[in-house]
């Protein structure tokens, strides 16, 4: 069976504890240098910037799990160094919607060709 949440943060209330949920986690990395420019160079991106997106989490999402990690980027041909998060939720319409809309202010705010986001299939939480 699958349960809507009312609001972010409920899971955690006593009322709902042996209630099965179903959820999704959303997989964002969020970039710690901007996309070379046109000699290569690559500058470091405002801690304002990421402080304004913790925030914005925040008020997405009742979590977050986040980790420096390294990748590769074969558009740009360079390693990438990014903050990779990790979030659970509820999917609903209005949600989704709202996240396709954020990951758009996040490729202009980074300056980024993409921002990578991936959405898990759901996954029970017990």
């Amino acid at each position: 069976m699958q349960t809507a949440l009312p609001a972010p943060g409920l899971l955690l209330d006593g009322a709902i504890q042996d209630t099965e949920v179903w959820m999704s986690t959303l997989t964002l990395h969020i970039p710690r240098l901007y996309n070379p420019d046109e000699h290569g160079r690559r500058k470091k991106c405002e801690l304002s910037k990421l402080k304004l997106t913790l925030r914005e989490l925040r008020r997405l999402f009742s979590g977050y799990s986040v980790l420096n990690t390294r990748g590769w980027n074969q558009e740009d041909r360079v390693r990438d160094s990014h903050y990779r998060f990790e979030m659970d939720f509820v999917q609903t319409p209005d949600l989704l919607d709202r996240i396709r809309s954020w990951r758009r202010v996040l490729e202009v705010r980074f300056e980024q060709h993409a921002i990578y986001m991936r959405c898990s299939e759901f996954t029970r939480w017990l």
